[in-house]
């Protein structure tokens, strides 16, 4: 299969509405795993390179991470407010979503300006393939909800502990599958936290 490499985007418009993005886009129910699977508590094996989970609990430094998505065919990811992917913290015996953003609220130690007014995002496919990898910044935050004394949505963060986490994204064959969501294909990469370098995050489907 071979398609263009440059990025076309389908607009469409859906609700932010103080949704915390940083969750990664569903697989359709035709949607297929790939990459490592975790086993609690033992090692995580990834792309073929195996991993022995290990878990701290200090508080990391509060620096980003990059995430890199590549691949060597041409795919396509979904985004609205931002790109959708994942983040859970592994730790010994336990798994924990967390959320890496916060939109369309306001810091719950922030004056209270009342309710922010979200508009809708655009939603749509990026194209990543043979030299188009696309990229994405996690700040090192976790992010949790509130609510201000005006009843108005808030945010509390709180730098990410170190350890070990896995990075979930959703890829798709289309830009129209991706728009919709449907038909998807799983991939996930295990990396440490902090870290300097780019987290490389391929994805790449095995006898297509």
């Amino acid at each position: 299969m071979r398609r263009a490499r440059w990025v076309v985007v389908v607009m469409a418009l859906v609700g932010c509405g103080g949704k915390s993005v940083g969750e990664g886009g569903n697989a359709g129910s035709a949607g297929e795993s790939f990459g490592g699977a975790t086993s609690v508590g033992g090692d995580t094996s990834t792309g073929g390179t195996t991993q022995t989970i290990v878990c701290f609990a200090a508080q990391g430094p509060g620096t980003p991470v990059r995430f890199r998505f590549e691949s060597t065919q041409a795919l396509w990811l979904r985004q609205g407010c931002s790109l959708e992917y994942s983040v859970t913290q592994t730790c010994k015996d336990k798994v924990t979503p967390i959320t890496t953003q916060a939109f369309c609220s306001q810091p719950c130690g922030s004056n209270d300006n009342g309710c922010s007014e979200c508009g809708a995002c655009p939603s749509g496919g990026l194209a990543v393939g043979p030299g188009s990898a696309q990229i994405a910044e996690w700040d090192g935050f976790v992010y949790t909800n509130g609510t201000s004394s005006s009843g108005c949505a808030c945010y509390n963060r709180s730098p990410a502990t170190v350890g070990t986490y896995q990075i979930a994204i959703t890829a798709f064959l289309s830009s129209d599958d991706a728009l919709t969501g449907s038909n998807g294909y799983n991939f996930s990469t295990t990396f440490s936290y902090p870290t300097t370098d780019f987290v490389h995050v391929p994805l790449e489907f095995m006898g297509l």
